[in-house]
């Protein structure tokens, strides 16, 4: 099976949560506003974080899971979301990537985009569009490309 959610536009911005956030938002019809309304209404444009060595990517050291669920609250949307930080070789591993197939797919079909962290080479977030089940693939969208892939 294949199946493609065609209306949903990435925002591009330095932030790729809320880039991606915003496009899945507008393409559900729960946003009108610009993104920038959208990071102040969650909060997410309040976040100042500065490593003691300056990294340059202090800007995303944060408690992403607790962070980005309260930044939906904020504005009434409510998430779900799945964290595995071990790799393959725990135990559990494959009882999350089920999991995490399955929801995928269910939104998809529900018409629902995705949100997911690095889905390419690029260690940002993106949103999942679709999925092609012949060739094992998910079609998705990120920060750096210009068409999805």
């Amino acid at each position: 099976m294949k199946k493609i959610i065609n209306n949903c536009q990435l925002e591009k911005t330095m932030f790729s949560y809320m880039g991606s956030t915003g496009a899945i938002l507008k393409s559900l019809g729960m946003w009108k506003e610009d993104l920038t309304q959208l990071m102040g209404d969650t909060g997410a444009v309040f976040h100042f974080i500065i490593h003691e060595t300056v990294c340059p990517s202090s800007v995303t050291v944060y408690d992403w899971n607790k962070n980005h669920q309260r930044m939906m609250d904020r504005i009434g949307v409510c998430t779900k979301q799945i964290v595995k930080m071990e790799g393959p070789s725990d135990k559990t591993y494959v009882l999350y990537q089920q999991e995490a197939l399955k929801m995928i797919k269910e939104s998809i079909n529900d018409g629902r985009p995705v949100l997911i962290w690095a889905p390419t080479d690029v260690l940002e977030f993106g949103i999942i569009i679709g999925y092609d089940d012949s060739d094992q693939v998910f079609i998705v969208m990120d920060c750096i490309s210009e068409d999805p892939d």
